[in-house]
Protein backbone atom coordinates (compact mmCIF):
# COMPACT_ATOMS: atom_id res chain seq x y z
CA UNK A 1 0.00 0.00 0.00
CA UNK A 2 1.32 3.45 -0.85
CA UNK A 3 1.65 5.80 2.09
CA UNK A 4 -0.46 8.53 0.50
CA UNK A 5 -3.42 6.10 0.52
CA UNK A 6 -3.55 6.61 4.27
CA UNK A 7 -3.88 10.35 3.79
CA UNK A 8 -6.42 10.12 0.98
CA UNK A 9 -8.66 7.76 2.95
CA UNK A 10 -8.05 9.55 6.27
CA UNK A 11 -6.73 6.35 7.88
CA UNK A 12 -4.79 6.43 11.13
CA UNK A 13 -1.89 4.11 11.83
CA UNK A 14 -0.80 3.60 15.40
CA UNK A 15 2.24 1.63 16.45
CA UNK A 16 3.62 0.51 19.77
CA UNK A 17 7.19 -0.36 20.54
CA UNK A 18 6.30 -3.41 22.59
CA UNK A 19 9.62 -3.71 24.38
CA UNK A 20 9.50 -0.15 25.65
CA UNK A 21 5.87 -0.51 26.77
CA UNK A 22 6.75 -3.61 28.81
CA UNK A 23 9.83 -1.96 30.28
CA UNK A 24 7.88 1.05 31.48
CA UNK A 25 4.98 -0.97 32.85
CA UNK A 26 5.88 -4.66 33.28
CA UNK A 27 2.39 -5.71 34.44
CA UNK A 28 0.58 -4.08 31.53
CA UNK A 29 3.31 -5.28 29.17
CA UNK A 30 2.83 -8.90 30.30
CA UNK A 31 -0.95 -8.57 29.95
CA UNK A 32 -0.59 -7.15 26.45
CA UNK A 33 1.68 -10.03 25.41
CA UNK A 34 -0.83 -12.56 26.75
CA UNK A 35 -3.60 -10.91 24.74
CA UNK A 36 -1.44 -10.85 21.60
CA UNK A 37 -0.59 -14.54 22.07
CA UNK A 38 -4.30 -15.35 22.46
CA UNK A 39 -5.18 -13.47 19.25
CA UNK A 40 -2.40 -15.29 17.40
CA UNK A 41 -3.62 -18.66 18.71
CA UNK A 42 -7.15 -17.81 17.48
CA UNK A 43 -5.80 -16.96 14.04
CA UNK A 44 -6.86 -13.32 14.30
CA UNK A 45 -3.31 -12.04 13.86
CA UNK A 46 -1.68 -13.21 10.68
CA UNK A 47 1.78 -11.68 10.28
CA UNK A 48 3.10 -11.55 6.73
CA UNK A 49 5.97 -14.00 6.26
CA UNK A 50 8.12 -12.86 3.36
CA UNK A 51 10.62 -15.73 3.50
CA UNK A 52 11.30 -19.07 5.18
CA UNK A 53 14.68 -20.71 5.59
CA UNK A 54 15.85 -23.96 7.17
CA UNK A 55 18.40 -23.41 9.93
CA UNK A 56 21.18 -24.56 7.60
CA UNK A 57 20.46 -21.51 5.42
CA UNK A 58 20.33 -19.07 8.33
CA UNK A 59 23.14 -17.00 6.83
CA UNK A 60 20.99 -16.32 3.75
CA UNK A 61 18.15 -15.21 6.03
CA UNK A 62 20.45 -12.74 7.76
CA UNK A 63 21.74 -11.46 4.43
CA UNK A 64 18.17 -10.91 3.19
CA UNK A 65 17.35 -8.98 6.34
CA UNK A 66 20.55 -6.92 6.19
CA UNK A 67 19.85 -6.04 2.54
CA UNK A 68 16.36 -4.80 3.43
CA UNK A 69 14.82 -7.50 1.25
CA UNK A 70 12.11 -8.58 3.69
CA UNK A 71 8.62 -7.11 3.51
CA UNK A 72 7.44 -9.05 6.56
CA UNK A 73 8.80 -11.63 8.92
CA UNK A 74 11.65 -13.98 8.06
CA UNK A 75 11.20 -17.43 9.56
CA UNK A 76 14.11 -19.76 10.27
CA UNK A 77 12.96 -23.29 11.07
CA UNK A 78 14.82 -25.95 13.04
Amino acid sequence: MKSNYLLIKNISVIGVRAGEFGRRDPVKGANALREIDALAAQGVLKPHISARFPLEEGVQALRLMAAGGATGKIVVTM
